[in-house]
């Protein structure tokens, strides 16, 4: 092994280091570079240089963890820039700005859902058209649809009050929907945090089914 490697290498794992203090990545790299040979080495430098691949930290869930305060340390150690003032267009006087303040600029992959494509997206005139067994809107004035793994990620986010709307006042709860709709109309507001005493009307409609052939639930509460 020359001596260029060597800096290479102990350059790559003294800042593993920093950023992982439970010693797992430095190890991760020790043992990706013993593999190595000093070709294969080179090889891989130059895929670094040409942005074909990447330095990647590992942090698996529940067994190693990564702060913030470590990560802007290691930052300054490497002279990487995180915060920069922003060049704006402004289409009100058709000229750029630039804003006071600085602003984190990072490059993160982002993954959206399916049910997000453009083509499904809908607006419809009224929500006036009710499926009788469910009690939720109906095409075609049904506008979207909540999934359930969408319900997870908002749930994920503490948006528990979101989800109550989304799938209670509007997902079936004809009594708490008129409710709801009645205080936005009259008062110009409304919560999502009273209890309306009153459950979806597809919950009513499947135990009255599952009662239908003598199995009992607690399903609608009732």
């Amino acid at each position: 092994m020359n001596e260029k490697r060597k800096r290479t290498e102990a350059y790559i794992l003294e800042h593993m280091g920093h950023i992982d203090k439970t010693g797992a990545n430095t190890k991760y790299y020790q043992q990706l570079f013993e593999k190595m040979s000093d070709a294969d080495f080179d090889q891989w430098m130059h895929w670094l240089k040409n942005n074909d691949t990447v330095l990647v930290a590992y942090f698996p869930n529940m067994k190693s963890k990564i702060t913030i305060p470590d990560l802007l340390e290691e930052c300054k150690r490497l002279g990487i820039k995180l915060f920069t003032r922003l060049k704006l267009w402004d289409e009100v006087t058709q000229s750029y700005y630039i804003t006071p303040k600085e602003y984190m600029m990072l490059q993160l992959p982002v993954r959206r859902m399916s049910q997000f494509i453009d083509h499904k997206l809908t607006v419809p005139e009224s929500d006036q058209r009710i499926d009788l067994l469910s009690g939720q809107v109906m095409k075609p004035d049904q506008a979207s649809s909540l999934s359930q793994v969408e319900v997870q990620t908002l749930y994920a986010r503490g948006l528990t009050n979101s989800i109550l709307e989304l799938i209670k006042y509007r997902g079936g709860d004809l009594t708490a929907m008129s409710d709801y709709k009645r205080e936005l109309e009259e008062q110009g507001q409304t919560s999502v945090a009273k209890d309306t005493g009153s459950i979806v009307r597809s919950a009513v409609i499947l135990d009255v089914l599952l009662s239908g052939v003598h199995i009992e639930s607690n399903i609608s509460g009732l």
